[in-house]
């Protein structure tokens, strides 16, 4: 949706007021999730997932649109413009906001009138219509990605390409140019945070369902992204897939890191988080790595009760609890998950 200025001062005229994978296996930009900084400089970092677009969510009449939409500039991709519907109207070509953003992808007039563009050949360029709006929401995102890039350049706002590029959509280029940045707008930086999430949706993982062969050149990610979706099942997991069904914490990154490098670890989470073979890394989300190991610990260390795989941009990949299944879940920002105390390991 648009933004907290007018489509004159440089908003996207999507909705008023607004506010974010992971290794697979042929890079693409993407982003996740939420961050913390000064003023001008929060970074809500969009994180670079790896993975071709996977249109199973999308209702089948507009994959077509989004493909076609994802070839228009290498930044703006069919995953980041599906998600980014997913996120304004859930896919409604019907959808109207309070602040009078319509279809599916929350254009609101102004805007419209500048940039809408009939992609079906019916002589009528409509925001209702899904197949001129997914082409005009690409034509407008690759505008903004193109502007976000020039600043970037002159050094006039800083921080994530994509989290930028998203922030004008919904905010205005106008916003972010004074903020230096993502703004400081909740609304904002959920929009972006929403966005992140739903990438992993529309982005496909190597192989679902089946393992790799072990030691191969995968990272430790992309590994466990074979495994999303698989039930959570206490002790579950081999060396070579899912036991009993299913896969437990340890279980999943004992796997993933088998897989990816060959390197066999305990069996626990707790033996996981004190094994002398990691590369023990500061809890700095700055130096923090995709593939990264963390285990967390509810009395200061004295046991690690629970383990998960660092995705990237404040992500991380893990088996939860029965009744659940393996996820991407926000870690930066989770208050669940920084109460604890961590351990993080890297292994190459």
């Amino acid at each position: 949706m648009s933004g907290a200025e007018s489509e004159s001062a440089g908003g996207t005229g999507l909705i008023a007021g607004a506010v974010g994978l992971v290794a697979v296996i042929v890079a693409i930009p993407l982003l996740l999730v939420m961050g913390a900084g000064g003023s001008g400089a929060i970074h809500v970092a969009a994180p670079a997932v790896l993975g071709s677009f996977d249109g199973t969510h999308v209702p089948a009449e507009y994959v077509a649109f989004i493909e076609a939409a994802g070839t228009r500039c290498a930044p703006i991709s069919s995953a980041v413009l599906a998600a980014q519907i997913e996120a304004e109207s859930g896919w409604d070509p019907q959808a109207q906001s309070a602040a009078g953003a319509v279809g599916i992808a929350q254009f609101m007039p102004a805007t419209w009138a500048q940039w809408g563009t009939d992609y079906d050949g019916d002589g009528v360029a409509h925001a209702r219509n899904p197949a001129d709006a997914i082409g005009t929401q690409a034509d407008y995102m690759c505008y903004l990605a193109g502007w976000v890039q020039q600043q970037l350049d002159l050094g006039v706002i800083t921080g994530n390409a994509l989290d930028l590029t998203l922030a004008a959509y919904n905010a205005g280029m106008g916003t972010v140019a004074a903020a230096g940045g993502v703004p400081e707008i909740r609304e904002t930086q959920s929009y972006i945070t929403k966005i992140a999430a739903h990438l992993v949706t529309f982005t496909a993982a190597p192989g679902v369902g089946s393992a790799l062969a072990p030691g191969s050149a995968s990272s430790i990610v992309d590994q466990a992204k074979v495994w999303l979706g698989t039930p959570y099942v206490w002790g579950g997991g081999g060396l070579s897939g899912p036991t009993a069904g299913g896969l437990d914490c340890s279980g999943l990154v004992r796997l993933a890191l088998y897989q990816a490098t060959g390197i066999e670890l305990p069996r626990t989470a707790n033996q996981q988080a004190r094994d002398p073979r990691g590369i023990d890394i500061a809890r700095d989300y700055a130096l923090m790595r995709p593939g990264d190991i963390i285990a967390f610990s509810r009395n200061g260390g004295g046991h690690f009760h629970h383990v998960g795989i660092y995705a990237g941009s404040g992500l991380m990949i893990h088996a939860p609890v029965p009744g659940k299944t393996v996820e991407i879940v926000p870690l930066q920002g989770a208050s669940y998950y920084e109460n604890f105390s961590w351990t993080i390991k890297r292994y190459k």
